[in-house]
């Protein structure tokens, strides 16, 4: 793996445009960054090549899983605050009321042939999607949502004694406003959730 130089990534507030940062350099896509740092694309930096792709084609909209064991747990400790009982909000979604994706299916960034493959997390409504681009097209990115199976019985915060735990929202926190106008787009890290039951994992049904 060749090492990278931190490059940061920001969208402005006021048209929602993205562009990338590495020192007093701009980058306004994906091509002019990889001009710029060819190794990008050299075997080990899948991470940060997802997290650019995705930066330069989908704004803040999502957010690239790299830690698939930190995605599942907070989506468990998610699935058990919910109370499906409660009425449905618009602003405020909730994992119960969609399902629960099979885990085994999300893993971290990886070359697959000639594409870079990995699973992405809608920034609102914490869903997991399946996300692909062409190492020859990284400015072309393909994303599609995984498949979610019915909440089992007892998962939600209507019957598990567990959602009576004091759980934290792992939800984005927006960045603060710089004084260009722009917005950070690091994420920051997820605090730490309780450890909850094992998930039995569904298969998808046959045909």
């Amino acid at each position: 793996m060749t090492d990278i130089p931190e490059i940061s990534t920001f969208v402005h507030i006021e048209d929602g445009t993205s562009f990338a940062s590495c020192g007093e350099d701009r980058f306004t896509s994906m091509t002019e960054l990889l001009e710029a740092y060819p190794a990008l694309t050299d075997p080990g930096n899948e991470a940060a090549l997802a997290r650019l792709v995705t930066h330069f084609a989908k704004g803040r909209a999502f957010r690239v899983v790299s830690e698939p064991e930190a995605f599942e747990a907070a989506y468990r400790a998610a699935l058990a605050e919910g109370d499906s009982t409660k009425p449905w909000r618009q602003d405020h979604p909730r994992r119960v009321d969609f399902g629960v994706p099979d885990f085994t299916s999300i893993a971290a960034p990886s070359r697959q042939g000639d594409r870079l493959v990995f699973t992405l997390e809608d920034s609102f409504t914490g869903l997991p999607y399946a996300a692909s681009t062409k190492l020859s097209a990284l400015d072309q990115l393909d994303v599609t949502p995984l498949s979610l199976s019915p909440v089992p019985d007892g998962l939600d915060g209507q019957a598990d004694p567990l959602s009576t735990t004091g759980m934290i929202e792992t939800g984005p926190v927006p960045a603060a406003p710089e004084a260009d106008g722009t917005a950070s787009h690091e994420d920051l890290a997820d605090p730490k959730v309780p450890e909850l039951p094992e998930i039995p994992h569904r298969r998808k049904p046959q045909d």
